[in-house]
């Protein structure tokens, strides 16, 4: 499902109110799948970023559909509301990716681009390489970095026109090859491109029809998958998965309108998966909502103990709590889910501490203030006492009359308004008129609890009434009322099963369950009994009025029981006759085969399968029956006709007269014709002529009307006696063509000779194939510009001989600023042209006898160190001590610093050593010299380079040459500066002719085999450490010696412009045999085609040294002129010696590919 597609569907989603659960798991899982995707392409974006790989990471966040795109589509104008109803549903919606990364992908664009950026300096190498769709693509990054580039439009616009209607034109080749997967990946890929114009056009509706057909055929396979995965996950007890796979049926179904075509069995499957999974959904629903129901009252009734222990609450504060309390409490109801007994007795010691609090402010008085009044107040406070005892009457009356009038409320709200009625007025229910009222609400009550709910709320309504009075209706009175209410539910499920076809016996076993034991009483930890958490049906089973009905009730399952047992009877027996019936059928269709005699009376039985058919079908849906032994027997039946069919076509197939036998022979004949060897065909006629001949003689000599041939034997003979006079003149004109092919003097003659052979039949067996093979690769030999020159002398891309036509091969660019620019970044970067070799030593006086007179004894450290230029030295000189007394025999000290190549790594050192009386005492370095490596650097690397032109002077061939031949510079030095300059060259190999030397690119490869790790350019001054590595590499230079490798190369780019002038011409075939059919001097190299990879030909070179396995009746060709004479020729003229670079088998062809 493509990202519009899916918005859409969300937003449909949303908008209607009937949409399921299964619906939303599916889409959030799809959903889910473009997040996850977005958040891989961006982290790996942001990687390349942080590498400097700018353009790598544009390309990647750029390839379809693009990341920023996909993330703007995601934010759809609901998306709000969509992860809300996500959450809400508890579904994964995939990752979140960090603002930081897609700032830093942004930022790509914020970029100023100029001509000589990567991203031009990209685009102009895929233009000059011809590579379209990349060109294509990185016109597209440049437009979005600079929309007003007027050149890059234009070549975008063109490029787009060209792709579109490439791509579109692929769209018609693989609808014809039948090869949908690809169909389907180009047609999306083709929808998710900016084109400057849309696709249109027949090609293009005759594509979106087509896709239309193979979407709806893959959907219909997905819904037959879905269904066996369905199983699998219900077997697993995993209804989350369900959920999203059911969803996915619907949408599927929905969108392809494939409901109409879905089997009445399918549906059944789909739906019964769809229940049980919509069943525990709902139910884990419930959990999730008790436990938040549960964690907020935690939470509310934790504030109101800390509020209570801050203290200061009013009485308005008070009653809200009671109200919040009251409100937890008819949740709780509400949900129909058993709490435990702490959180109800929390909820219970809560609500009477409230309650406590607020009787407690609301029976406090003020105190009286004045004494002399007290009679007056008094006086007062019985009037006042008086009105009120009259207006409570009233109050009473008319709650009572509100309660039992009321019709909105349920019943059990109902009772619970009773309840606190009894509480508020409980000083009135002597009245007449309150006692009338609450008599009819206690009426109401049971009334609409028996009549007006459903079996659950009925349930709630006897658990909130269990073992429950009030001060107007006492306990036994409630338990009568209660059987009433029982009653009912009693006489609703014998309604159910009387009236309702698809009544399930389990609901009614279940309802009998209900009544078979009585609950177990919880006690707590004093020994008193607590409140059922489950209504107690048991004590109903003794009711004079519930007894009966649940005797009915049994009989009622006893007898659907019996109906099942019936049906299941019925269903084995149907299942026998199916059976039995095949057997029949195999019986009658073995005999026919082995006597040839027809059982009519099988044959005739097309009603009674339909008749087995239909009975089948009444099963369906039943719950007698179970839905796996529906399925079967369905499946053994459609088994059974499909050999019932097979046996009557059998039947009827070999009937036929005497003359129908020989025109069949004759036939059989005629088509074994088409496939026989040549040399047979002779005698196949012969034998067809006889028994066209019988068919003659036996229509002339036939006595009776009966035994004369029909006007449709007739026809069949005329056309028999057609086909054999066409086959005795396609021998004749067989043999011509096989004549003409040996005789051919050109190419096309060949292929015209073996197009004749085909049409002429002269071809047997495998050779048809071989022909047709080698006629459908003729274009292999085509050289109308240049194509076999490029396939025969050139391994790698066809674009080399185009560079070489244009004389773009060459041995030295005309810009290497490129490599002017790396090469001196490397000087400079590791002082390669500044380094220093000393000596470092320890130096301690040793006294020679004399006073004040000293020598020096040095005791070497380190033979050999390295410094990045040279040590700078400072000497100091104490001329006076300390009382300013001059000193007669002064001492001076040596300071020298430098940065020097110290344990792999650059490190600034400083040594200091005291001089005095020709005495040393300290470290110092000594010895100065500028090293051989820096040296050889300064003499044949820095004089190649012009820093006027910022250019290379002279080939990098002849430097190469150079460095391999100087045995002054360290092994390692000498491997490094070997890699980089190759690999300097194979980034631009035409540029600098890096493949017109075979043994360059074979030193390097055995160069790269030896060494195994990077060489770094530092790492020849730790000679230790590399000790084994440095000698492989000095035995490996040592075996090369010199290379001569520019004079090859300016010899084999001669070659290749001698090579461009020959012409190539037919010197022979391949017989059937395999054989080579060539003149009598064989050229000494020729081609022919060899079967590559897969079904395809390639051409292949035979030569003294290699003979191939040439396919059957593949034409042969040499070059004109031979190719040893050309060689024979460039080597003359480059006055080398004969064979000294190879010969033509060791030249050709000249390999591009390891560049």
């Amino acid at each position: 499902m493509n990202i519009d597609r899916l918005i859409d569907r969300i937003e449909k989603a949303l908008r209607e109110d009937s949409t399921t659960d299964p619906v939303f798991h599916a889409l959030a899982k799809e959903y889910a799948k473009y997040r996850t995707q977005i958040d891989e392409r961006l982290e790996h974006c942001v990687t390349l970023i942080r590498s400097g790989k700018d353009f790598a990471a544009r390309e990647l966040a750029e390839q379809p559909p693009d990341v920023l795109t996909l993330m703007e589509k995601l934010s759809f104008a609901n998306d709000g509301k969509w992860r809300s109803a996500c959450e809400e549903k508890g579904l994964y919606l995939g990752p979140n990716w960090a603002e930081e990364h897609v700032d830093l992908l942004n930022g790509l664009y914020d970029k100023e681009i100029t001509e000589d950026s990567p991203l031009f300096r990209e685009y102009r190498t895929a233009a000059r390489s011809r590579d379209e769709e990349k060109t294509f693509k990185i016109l597209k990054m440049i437009l979005k970095a600079n929309p007003d580039h007027g050149a890059a439009k234009r070549h975008f616009g063109q490029l787009s026109v060209k792709i579109q209607e490439n791509k579109i034109t692929e769209l018609g080749e693989l609808i014809q090859a039948g090869r949908e997967a690809e169909f389907l990946d180009l047609m999306l890929e083709i929808e998710e491109t900016d084109w400057v114009v849309q696709p249109k056009g027949d090609l293009w509706e005759n594509a979106l029809a087509v896709r239309e057909g193979v979407e709806r055929r893959i959907a219909k396979l997905r819904l037959e998958e879905i269904l066996v995965e369905l199983a699998s996950f219900r077997a697993a007890d995993d209804w989350k998965g369900s959920l999203s796979l059911v969803g996915e049926f619907f949408n599927l179904a929905q969108e392809h309108a494939l409901e109409g075509e879905l089997e009445a069995d399918d549906i059944n499957v789909y739906n019964e998966y769809k229940e049980w999974a919509e069943e525990l959904a709902d139910e884990a629903k419930a959990e999730r909502e008790l436990e938040g129901l549960v964690s907020r009252f935690k939470n509310r009734l934790a504030e109101i103990r800390q509020a209570e222990t801050a203290g200061g609450k009013t009485l308005e504060v008070y009653l809200e709590e009671q109200n919040e309390l009251r409100k937890f409490r008819q949740d709780f109801q509400d949900l129909g889910k058993s709490l435990s007994a702490e959180i109800m007795m929390d909820l219970q010691k809560a609500e009477n501490q409230v309650k406590n609090r607020i009787l407690r402010l609301q029976g406090r008085t003020k105190r009286l203030w004045i004494a002399g009044v007290f009679a007056f107040l008094l006086v007062a406070v019985g009037a006042v006492a008086g009105l009120w005892w009259l207006s409570g009457f009233w109050n009473a009356r008319n709650e009572a009359e509100r309660i039992a009038t009321d019709a909105s409320s349920t019943p059990i709200q109902q009772w619970e308004k009773l309840s606190a009625y009894s509480a508020d007025y409980g000083n009135y229910l002597e009245d007449d008129k309150v006692s009338a009222f609450l008599d009819q609400a206690i009426e109401n009550v049971f009334a609409g609890a028996a009549e007006n709910l459903v079996q659950e709320s009925q349930d709630a309504f006897l658990l909130k009434t269990q073992d429950k009075a009030l001060p107007f209706i006492d306990k036994d009175e409630v338990e009568r009322r209660r059987a009433g209410v029982v009653v009912k539910m009693c006489d609703r499920v014998l309604s159910a099963i009387d009236d309702n076809p698809d009544f399930e016996m389990r609901t009614g076993r279940d309802f009998l369950e209900l009544f078979e034991e009585a609950p177990r009483i919880a006690k707590d930890e004093d020994g008193k009994q607590l409140p059922l958490k489950e209504v107690d049906y048991y004590r109903f089973q003794e009711n004079k009025f519930v007894m009966p009905k649940l005797q009915q009730i049994a009989v009622a399952m006893a007898r659907m029981e019996d109906t099942n047992d019936r049906m299941q009877q019925r269903f084995s027996s149907l299942e026998r006759k199916i059976k039995g019936f095949q057997d029949e059928v195999m019986a009658a269709w073995k005999k026919f085969r082995e006597t040839g005699e027809v059982d009519h009376g099988i044959l005739a039985q097309e009603k009674y399968l339909d008749g087995l058919d239909a009975e089948t079908r009444e099963f369906s849906g039943k719950e007698a029956i179970d839905p796996n032994d529906y399925r079967e027997i369905r499946d053994a039946l459609r088994e059974l006709r499909k050999r019932w069919r097979s046996f009557s076509k059998e039947v009827e197939s070999k009937s036929g007269s005497r003359i129908d036998t020989l025109l069949d022979g004759a036939e059989q004949m005629a088509t074994s014709l088409a496939r026989a060897d040549a040399s047979e065909k002779a005698a196949k006629l012969k034998e067809m002529g006889e028994l066209l001949a019988q068919v003659t003689e036996i229509d002339k000599k036939a006595a009776s009307d009966e035994l004369k041939m029909s006007p449709g034997q007739e026809r069949r003979l005329r056309a028999l006696l057609e086909l054999r006079n066409e086959t005795l003149a396609k021998i004749k004109k067989a043999g011509e063509a096989k004549e003409s092919a040996g005789s051919a003097g050109s190419l096309k003659d060949y292929f015209f000779s073996l197009e004749q052979g085909l049409d002429a039949d002269a071809f047997s067996g495998d050779e048809v194939n071989y022909v047709r093979t080698v006629l459908s690769h003729r274009n292999k030999f085509s050289n109308d510009k240049g194509e076999l020159s490029k396939k025969l002398f050139l391994k790698g891309p066809s674009e080399i001989w185009d560079k070489l036509e244009k004389g773009e091969i060459a041995l030295i660019p005309d810009d290497s600023k490129a490599e002017y620019d790396y090469l001196k970044a490397l000087l400079e970067k590791y002082s390669l042209l500044n380094l220093w070799s000393y000596r470092l030593v320890e130096c301690s006086p040793l006294p020679t006898g004399r006073s004040g007179v000293y020598n020096t004894n040095k005791k070497v450290v380190l033979p050999s160190l390295v410094s990045y230029g040279e040590v700078e030295e400072d000497t100091t000189r104490k001329n006076f001590d300390d009382q300013g007394n001059p000193i007669s025999n002064p001492s001076s000290k040596l300071i020298q610093s430098g940065r020097f190549h110290w344990n792999g790594e650059v490190q600034g050192r400083v040594f200091e050593s005291t001089h005095f009386g020709g005495g040393i005492r300290g470290l110092m370095v000594d010895t100065p010299k500028i090293s051989p490596e820096s040296q050889f650097l300064r003499l044949h690397l820095d004089r190649r380079m012009d820093p006027n032109t910022r250019s290379l002077v002279g080939p990098l061939m002849e430097l190469l040459e150079v460095v391999i031949a100087e045995p002054s510079i360290s092994p390692l030095l000498k491997a490094y500066l070997h890699m980089e300059i190759v690999e300097l060259m194979k980034k631009k190999p035409a540029a600098w002719g890096v493949a017109l030397s075979a043994q360059l690119i074979q030193d390097y490869q055995d160069l790269l085999a030896r060494t195994k790790v990077r060489i770094r350019p530092t790492d020849w001054m730790d000679e230790q450490a590399y000790k084994d590595l440095s000698a492989a590499l000095a035995a490996f230079y040592k075996g090369i010696g010199k290379r001569d490798y520019f004079p090859e190369s300016r010899f084999t780019l001669d070659l290749l412009g001698q090579l461009q002038k020959i012409q190539f011409t037919y010197v022979g075939y391949v017989d059937g045999e395999g054989k080579n059919r060539i003149a009598a001097n064989p050229p000494p190299m020729y081609w022919g085609l060899q079967k590559g990879a897969g079904s395809q030909l390639d051409l292949a070179q035979a030569s003294a040294r290699s003979a191939p396995n040439f396919q059957p009746h593949s034409p042969l060709i040499a070059t004109d002129p031979s190719l040893d004479e050309v060689l024979a020729r460039s080597y003359s003229e480059a006055k080398v010696q004969v064979g000294k670079y190879g010969s033509v088998a060791d030249l050709l062809p000249i390999d591009f590919t390891r560049n």
